[in-house]
């Protein structure tokens, strides 16, 4: 019985020692190595990454790393999905002395900071490409992405993409670096779900001064961010935001000289609201929402955006009437317990706006979701 135990596990082992030396894709490789470290949440882990990229031919894992071969630091990202069986993961190319190192990745402009997005609930694969490449279709920064398939330790964890992280950079999201000299701007604010009262936000955040909802909605700081902040800069991006939700909520809000107009940037907030409803996007509103604010002396309007996670759209869910095709996104029961209030006290004045330019969101749409298109798209990442 031992004999055959160990034949049985000898036959495992060598039919997986054979897929992985004979496995081959069109897609990029990508091969971590983390010298027998655990990936957690965190603190991030020092380790090995390499890449190969054979541009239009076919990948062998038995390749050398041609385009990249060098250390990275990498945690588990996300907060529902940790508990997914395939981990997202956040990743920082760095040099040997652990310090950031810009590089370009699969055809994307150089950076340090990446997401290895695990499309675990999203079975097609597809929602968080598409929703993105719509963003770009209406002329708005998104997060680029190439698919890729991805080995750790030799153990191989499926098709993943390869994503630029949201960040202020001059290819991303493109604001003013923030400086004690003009602590006007930028700075980049997440919404991302609420949080139950006996949380202690300070630390990370701010709670909406007009709380219309059950639980309170944190505007979280994303950059500068909650280690980094400085208390002036903190006051200054809650003042900002405070007031404009002031005049937002009061009764003269739509005031040409006075109101909501000087406060954010309108065609971004229409872009926004659009892709999120056509996308029946469930976080739409209350997680997974950013918007940033650049200084003054260049544009002190808010802008929506970037476009992120779509794991959840498409009719992909049940939950949070996600499966239901009729009916405004902003006006479900989930957005009900706790949302922004922006949007519900907008729609009504920019109505007009917003049918004007859905115009050119379905013309943006119908260039993204031919077949032909997104057949060669796909096959060629």
């Amino acid at each position: 019985m031992r004999t055959t135990v160990l034949l049985y596990i000898f036959f495992i082992s060598l039919l997986a020692y054979s897929q992985t030396t004979n496995f081959s894709s069109t897609l990029p490789i990508i091969i971590i190595d983390t010298q027998n470290q655990t990936i957690v949440d965190e603190p991030r882990i020092f380790c090995n990454m390499g890449i190969i990229y054979n541009l239009n031919d076919t990948n062998y894992i038995t390749d050398e790393y041609n385009h990249y071969n060098g250390k990275i630091s990498i945690e588990i990202r996300g907060q529902s999905s940790q508990d997914f069986p395939k981990k997202s993961f956040s990743f920082e190319t760095q040099n040997k002395f652990g310090e950031n190192n810009n590089v370009p990745l699969l055809g994307m402009p150089e950076e340090n900071d990446w997401v290895l997005y695990g499309p675990y609930y999203d079975l097609t694969m597809l929602r968080n490409s598409l929703s993105y490449e719509l963003g770009r279709a209406m002329g708005n920064y998104s997060p680029r992405l190439n698919y890729c398939e991805l080995f750790i330790n030799n153990n191989y964890h499926g098709i993943y993409l390869l994503t630029e992280k949201i960040k202020r950079d001059n290819n991303r999201v493109n604001i003013t670096k923030n400086i004690a000299e003009d602590i006007s701007g930028g700075y980049i604010i997440e919404i991302n779900h609420a949080i139950d009262d006996n949380t202690n936000i300070d630390s990370f955040g701010f709670i909406s001064n007009v709380n219309e909802t059950i639980l309170p909605l944190p505007f979280r700081y994303y950059y500068p961010d909650a280690d980094d902040i400085t208390e002036q800069q903190k006051s200054y991006i809650q003042n900002h935001i405070y007031s404009f939700e002031t005049v937002l909520n009061s009764y003269n809000f739509n005031d040409p000289y006075d109101g909501y107009k000087n406060w954010i940037n309108i065609n971004s907030a229409i872009d926004f609201f659009l892709i999120q409803e056509f996308t029946k996007n469930i976080d739409a509103y209350r997680g997974s929402t950013f918007f940033y604010k650049d200084k003054s002396s260049i544009n002190d309007t808010i802008y929506f955006g970037p476009i992120w996670d779509f794991n959840f759209a498409y009719g992909s869910v049940t939950f949070c009437q996600g499966n239901q095709y009729q009916g405004w996104q902003y006006e479900n029961k989930c957005s009900d317990q706790a949302s922004l209030f922006w949007f519900s006290r907008l729609i009504g004045v920019l109505q007009n706006q917003i049918f004007h330019f859905s115009g050119r969101f379905i013309e943006s749409k119908n260039k993204l979701i031919g077949f032909f298109g997104w057949r060669g798209r796909v096959g060629n990442h």
